[in-house]
C-alpha cells in the first residue's frame, strides 16, 4: 500500500466522522487496492465499540474518468437513506472517502446462488433509479452512456486495432464501426437508469449474512445514467457456462418486471443484449493501447463482435 496520510492526520479525518471519539487506530493494505491507494482500518471509539473501514484515498488517485468526486457523491447524494446493495457511506474529508469495510469475497470465487443473489441485488438497484431521470440528469458529475460516448469509444477500438495489430483485424472493426448507429440505437433507445458502467466479478463483494448472502457492489469512480443491461453485460461475459449464464439473466430480467427498463417483448430485449454485448467489446478493443491484449485475444473479440454484428443486422 502506498503510504498516504500518517495515522495523527487520519485519525483526524476518521473523529470528524465517525462519533463518538476515536481512541486508536490500526491500518492494513486492502485486498481490492488498484489504481487508488485503500486500506482497512479498524478503530477503537471511546464507547468501547471497534468498527472496521474501507478507506480510499481520492488525492492519489490516477483517475481516467475525469473527476474525483464523482463516487464520494454518488454515495452522499444518490445512496444515501437508501436501502441499496452498496457499503455503508461514513463520509469523505480531505480527500478520504471513508465506507464500511465489507469482509468478504468478489463474486467469481462463487457459486451459481451467489450469481443469482447478484442478478437480483443489480436489478434492485438499477429499479431503484428507474423514472428518476430528472435527478439522474442534475447530477453533473455522473458520466452519460449517451451516443457521444458509445461513439467514442467504438472510434477508439478502430484506433487502437490498427496501431498494433494486422490490418486485416482493423479492416474488420472499421467494417462494424462504420454502422455503429444500429448499436447506438439499440442501447440509447432503452430507458435510462444509475449505471455501475464497469460492473466486472470483482466490483461484487459477496460476504455471509443471516439468511443467505450479502451482495455488495463496489466502486463507482465510473458510475453513470445509461442503459441498464450494459451493467449486466459487463458482470456476467464469460464467467458462467451456458445454463447457468442464461438463468442469471433470466434472473435479472425478472426482478426488473414493471418498471420498464427492458423491452417487454423478448426479441427486442435479445436486440438490446446483443448491442450492449457488442458495445463491451468495443470498450475492450478501446482500451488495446492500454492493455496491450494478445493478438489471439483481439482476434477472439472481433470474431465474436462480428457473429453478434451478423445477429443484429439480420434482426432488422
Amino acid at each position: 500500500m502506498t503510504e498516504v496520510a500518517d495515522a495523527h492526520r487520519l485519525q483526524g479525518v476518521l473523529e470528524e466522522l465517525l462519533s463518538p471519539e476515536v481512541t486508536s487506530l490500526t491500518r492494513r493494505p486492502s485486498d481490492f487496492e488498484k489504481r487508488t491507494p485503500t486500506e482497512v482500518v479498524t478503530v477503537a471509539l471511546a464507547n468501547g465499540d471497534r468498527v472496521e473501514l474501507f478507506v480510499k484515498h481520492l488525492g492519489f488517485q490516477v483517475h481516467r474518468f475525469g473527476r474525483h468526486d464523482r463516487e464520494p457523491r454518488v454515495y452522499a447524494e444518490l445512496f444515501a437513506n437508501t436501502p441499496l446493495p452498496v457499503p455503508r457511506y461514513h463520509g469523505t474529508r480531505g480527500g478520504v472517502l471513508v465506507l464500511e469495510h465489507v469482509e468478504g469475497t468478489p463474486l467469481h470465487h462463487h457459486g451459481l446462488e451467489e450469481w443469482l443473489a447478484a442478478a437480483r441485488a443489480l436489478a434492485s438497484l438499477h429499479a431503484q433509479f428507474a423514472g428518476r431521470q430528472d435527478e439522474l440528469d442534475a447530477a453533473d458529475f455522473l458520466l452519460r452512456v449517451d451516443a457521444d460516448y458509445l461513439w467514442t469509444w467504438a472510434d477508439r477500438a478502430a484506433a487502437g486495432v490498427a496501431d498494433a495489430y494486422p490490418a486485416e483485424l482493423a479492416t474488420r472493426v472499421e467494417r462494424m464501426v462504420g454502422g455503429w448507429d444500429r448499436v447506438v440505437e439499440g442501447i440509447t433507445a432503452q430507458p435510462a437508469t444509475l449505471v455501475h458502467n464497469h460492473l466486472s466479478p470483482k466490483n461484487v463483494v459477496v460476504s455471509s449474512a443471516a439468511g443467505g448472502s450479502r451482495i455488495s457492489i463496489v466502486d463507482w469512480e465510473m458510475a453513470g445514467v445509461g442503459c441498464a443491461l450494459e451493467d449486466l453485460v459487463h458482470l456476467r461475459y464469460q464467467r458462467l457456462g451456458e445454463t447457468d449464464d442464461r438463468a442469471v439473466l433470466d434472473e435479472y430480467v425478472r426482478h426488473l418486471d414493471g418498471t420498464g427498463l427492458l423491452p417487454a417483448n423478448a426479441r427486442e430485449l435479445r436486440q438490446s443484449f446483443v448491442a450492449c454485448e457488442l458495445q463491451r467489446i468495443v470498450y475492450k478493443l478501446g482500451r488495446s493501447r492500454q492493455a496491450a491484449p494478445s493478438l489471439d485475444r483481439v482476434a477472439h473479440r472481433v470474431e465474436y463482435a462480428e457473429r453478434l454484428w451478423a445477429e443484429l443486422a439480420g434482426a432488422r
